[in-house]
């Protein structure tokens, strides 16, 4: 039975991990560009595992669950490494994807035309349908036709 445990706790903690990392990482990037001084940077970050969402661990668990899948399988990358640099990833990089996921909700060129104000619920293009009859006469060959 504990080997059956021991690769989902090793999932597990790999995603803590990951996301724990991923919560320093974004701490540093944010001071360093905001120029305050790396030294108490640990101190202000909650590195209590409880204090995770699952949000946060969501991410990581999926990649090691897809890491088996056909495109994924050529890195042979163990589970618990995927939902550790998913999880890294993913926490790091939250504000640069907060900024993108806000450019895309407030440009109007991602808003679709039926979303738009100015639609009014008709086709821009008209487009006309002849209607022939289709019924034809069998009796006569081809050839009769011809000549």
């Amino acid at each position: 039975m504990l080997r059956r445990l021991y690769p989902l706790l090793l999932i597990a903690l790999g995603a803590i991990a990951g996301a724990l990392a991923g919560r320093i990482t974004a701490e540093l990037r944010r001071r360093a560009e905001t120029g305050e001084e790396l030294s108490g940077a640990l101190d202000q970050i909650s590195l209590n595992p409880r204090t995770l969402s699952p949000r946060e661990l969501v991410p990581g668990i999926v990649a090691a669950v897809r890491v088996r899948d056909v495109p994924w399988c050529y890195l042979n990358l163990p589970p618990w490494m995927a939902a550790m640099s998913v999880n890294f990833g993913t926490a790091a990089l939250a504000h640069e994807l907060a900024q993108l996921d806000q450019l895309i909700r407030d440009n109007s060129w991602a808003t679709p035309p039926w979303a738009a104000d100015s639609w009014d619920g008709e086709d821009p293009v008209e487009t006309q349908v002849e209607v022939h009859d289709v019924s034809t006469d069998f009796s006569e060959s081809p050839a009769d036709s011809v000549s």
